[in-house]
């Protein structure tokens, strides 16, 4: 069962993004950028999907769709229905905000989000004047409305945690809530020997501009510890049969130590 890191002090800012970093990590989720998110964390760590675009990773299309209602929906407010342009994107909650800002004709009354993504079907209304005025809230209502979905907030609290245990970048918590709550962060292709291969002999070599593979697997470990931990030992029989087993049984050992297991 996987636990929660101890928290620590702030750790020293981590080196330079590698030329790993910048050819495959970028996370871009459905119609715009993250605002508000560490844009080196997230290239460091949410998604390693070289089979894909830069940076996306498939949306979950097998979960039962879940409707999460918001209570006491009005039923004569106008309906925003919004959906990822493909099952390769997904909406940030800043894209939302801004699709419902655009539904308002004035700071007057609410609009209803009517979200399909991931394996959720979100609706919950929304008032006009906080989506005008205030984005920075209206976004933090959605990420409240799908913070105890899929165990999004504890997942999300584990990930940074590990990420300043490993003095690794650290994405933003309601950004990871959001696409864990909606299932759209998904571990694809874990156990890929070949893709860890190449990733690693990129990193393997030494100098100030390269990670070392006992970072890059701490990368990958945070990740996978929070997202989706039961796929932890296939991670690390990966990295091992993709010729790093030192690194391998090092980063296991820290996250055992930490009291984080399959």
């Amino acid at each position: 069962m996987d636990g929660r890191a101890e928290q620590r002090p702030p750790a020293p800012s981590p080196p330079a993004p590698s030329a790993r970093t910048t050819r495959n990590h970028f996370w871009i989720v459905a119609l715009a950028v993250v605002v508000g998110a560490n844009a080196s964390a997230l290239a460091y760590g949410l998604t390693r999907d070289a089979g894909r675009a830069p940076g996306r990773s498939k949306a979950s299309t097998t979960s039962t769709l879940v409707t999460v209602n918001a209570a006491n929906i009005p039923a004569s407010i106008p309906v925003a229905s919004l959906r990822p342009i493909d099952n390769y994107g997904w909406m940030t909650t800043d894209d939302v905000v801004k699709e419902l800002k655009q539904r308002c004709a004035s700071r007057h009354g609410q609009v209803l989000l009517d979200l399909t993504q991931g394996d959720v079907h979100l609706r919950a209304p929304l008032s006009c004047q906080v989506l005008r005025d205030n984005a920075a809230g209206a976004q933090a209502e959605l990420v409240e409305l799908v913070a105890n979905r899929n165990d999004a907030a504890r997942r999300a609290d584990l990930i940074v945690a590990l990420s300043h245990e490993f003095r690794i970048p650290t994405a933003d918590r309601d950004f990871l809530i959001w696409t864990i709550g909606t299932g759209t962060s998904v571990c694809f292709r874990v156990a890929d020997v070949a893709l860890y291969r190449g990733e690693l002999a990129m990193v393997a070599p030494p100098g100030p501009s390269h990670e070392t593979p006992v970072h890059w697997t701490q990368v990958e470990a945070a990740r996978i510890a929070g997202i989706c931990p039961s796929r932890l030992d296939a991670f690390f029989d990966a990295v091992t049969r993709a010729g790093q087993p030192q690194a391998s049984k090092l980063v296991r050992a820290q996250l055992q130590a930490l009291g984080v297991t399959p």
